[in-house]
């Protein structure tokens, strides 16, 4: 588990509790009618007519595979611990499936120290792998148009899994999901019109390599959409987009902090293009705080920041920079107490 120390002072960090005991909204930008826009602590808002209206991400639901007479197809089963499936596919029409599960001893269900790689390059390749246990460790690369990658990691105490995606090419698709503690999650996707969606579940726990990291990176293309959900301590989700038109959601459930002097959630946006949207929702309980940063470069961006604490919580922290012109920014804050 990768923390994350707060980045900001105990005085200023009691400062902003104190400023945002209760919901408040900030639209545009009151401060400069310039190219540049930033936003950050805002004490003199004025409320819409509305709360903030976040994004909406539909789940990806999507398959690729013709066989007829250049039909490929691998499918791999591994039951224990320590078992490596390595698949190469290189045409079209190909279709990957890696199941590995085992029985650990401490744990229960789930193998441990498994290892699947999945490389497929062509047009119309969709890969499932699916991965029960500890320290198991995954990878899809994909390189073509169509293709599909689902992996689906955990059962039961599931810990320290790694889980990579990377696609290059059109209309690419990614799920991910990982359950229990201290996992990591990547996408990677080069092209237009990819999308990613990750999902990430941990429990109320404050030990060390508790919490988990997801990213999403989409580097070039137009209308991509990556959305990421984590619940649990202490998670921390980054997202990057290049281009026009992306949509990015995090959507961030924690639990409490025990006064561990570490963020709850932790989100980091970062757009580079035009018409782009950015989406953080955030959650925290006792003890718990959460923090956001967004950063837009281009005309005609929006960014859209929810967070709520519980009333014992430490506090929200919310930075928006904007640099371009026709941008908005609306940030809602509930409740939280300094917790220094």
């Amino acid at each position: 588990m990768k923390k994350l120390n707060l980045f900001l002072s105990a005085a200023f960090i009691m400062a902003a509790s104190a400023m945002f005991a209760q919901t408040q909204f900030f639209t545009s930008n009151p401060f400069y009618s310039g190219p540049n826009q930033w936003a950050t602590q805002v004490t003199q808002v004025v409320a819409p007519a509305a709360p903030c209206v976040g994004c909406t991400i539909p789940q990806i639901v999507r398959k690729t595979y013709i066989g007829y007479n250049d039909e490929n197809m691998s499918l791999v089963n591994q039951t224990g611990n320590n078992n490596t499936g390595n698949v190469l596919q290189t045409g079209d029409n190909n279709y990957s499936v890696i199941n590995q599960d085992g029985n650990n001893v401490y744990l229960g269900p789930g193998g441990t120290w498994n290892e699947a790689h999945v490389n497929q390059n062509g047009s119309m390749n969709y890969s499932d792998v699916k991965q029960s246990g500890d320290h198991n460790d995954s990878d899809v690369i994909q390189s073509g148009t169509s293709n599909y990658a689902k992996q689906d990691v955990g059962v039961g105490l599931a810990e320290r899994n790694d889980t990579y995606t990377r696609q290059i090419g059109n209309r690419n698709a990614s799920l991910q999901t990982q359950r229990f503690d201290g996992n990591d999650a990547r996408v990677e996707q080069l092209s237009n019109d990819n999308e990613a969606t990750q999902t990430q579940t941990s429990t109320d726990s404050h030990a060390a390599g508790t919490g988990n990291t997801a990213s999403i990176m989409q580097y070039g293309g137009d209308f991509n959409k990556a959305k990421q959900v984590q619940t649990g301590t202490h998670n921390s989700a980054f997202a990057e987009q290049n281009g026009a038109g992306n949509i990015s959601s995090s959507t961030q459930i924690g639990y409490s902090n025990a006064g561990d002097g570490f963020y709850s959630n932790f989100a980091r946006t970062l757009q580079i293009g035009n018409d782009n949207l950015a989406c953080v929702d955030q959650k925290a309980g006792p003890n718990g705080a959460n923090g956001s940063w967004i950063y837009q470069l281009g005309n005609d961006n929006k960014a859209v920041v929810t967070q709520d604490t519980n009333a014992a919580g430490w506090g929200n922290l919310s930075y928006i920079s904007q640099y371009g012109n026709l941008n908005t920014a609306c940030v809602s804050q509930t409740n939280g107490t300094s917790g220094y």
